[in-house]
């Protein structure tokens, strides 16, 4: 499995110092798990954004700090501020290499889905990562669905469908649906009825201007009157 080099600097990080690096261009980050002390560590902001757009949180991360050990991680979990949008705080995990674990993989939609042209149809993806669980190192980056298997209306990909590697489980219950095409619905325009309503209206407004024109009941016309 391919795994990344990152090199960090160990931390005593506080409210004041931790705003001091982020000025400095650094994200403050914390090293957990595996039954050892947490350790606070700041990364170059630059370097870590390049890593994560290779790696993502699927893949092993070799983190060398400065000074010390080097730790095998994977990222755990990251906040990133509201407005910039750049990374605020990262969290790695620290993993035993001889114990299973889990993780959510990214799954890559490749092909192209026949229904869709035959069917005039919709792409309708359910889910973009699954859930999995293996061994550190057999971890995979990303998981391949092809959506050259989605012929008719009536086909689905579902987890059980997506082939694993080996070493490597679905988490995710196998009947989980992750894609399928559905018919495009036209919607038909409702009849025009403004000019019936306009035609109707006209017909009861000129049957009162006739009863206006007529006669009260009991009243004789003027002509009769002389």
């Amino acid at each position: 499995m391919e795994k990344h080099v990152l090199k960090v600097k160990a931390r005593q990080l506080t409210g004041s110092k931790v705003s001091a690096l982020r000025e400095q261009d650094e994200i403050p980050a914390v090293v957990y798990g595996s039954g050892s002390e947490n350790i606070n560590i700041s990364l170059d902001r630059v370097q870590f954004e390049k890593l994560f757009k290779a790696a993502g949180e699927s893949t092993l991360i070799d983190l060398e700090i400065e000074g010390g050990e080097t730790v095998t991680v994977l990222i755990h979990d990251f906040q990133k501020e509201q407005i910039s949008q750049k990374f605020s705080h990262v969290d790695f995990y620290k993993v035993d290499m001889t114990k299973k674990i889990k993780a959510e993989v990214e799954l890559e939609f490749i092909g192209e889905a026949p229904a869709i042209k035959e069917f005039n149809g919709n792409l309708v993806k359910t889910l973009d990562s699954l859930e999995i669980s293996s061994l550190p190192g057999n971890l995979p980056h990303h998981l391949e669905v092809n959506l050259e298997n989605l012929k008719t209306l009536d086909d689905t990909i579902r987890v059980s469908d997506i082939q694993l590697p080996e070493g490597v489980e679905a988490v995710t219950a196998p009947e989980t649906t992750i894609a399928f095409v559905e018919e495009l619905k036209v919607e038909e325009e409702p009849e025009p009825v403004v000019e019936a309503e306009a035609a109707e209206g006209e017909t009861e407004e000129g049957g009162e201007e006739e009863k206006k024109d007529q006669p009260a009941e009991g009243d004789k016309p003027e002509d009769a009157k002389e």
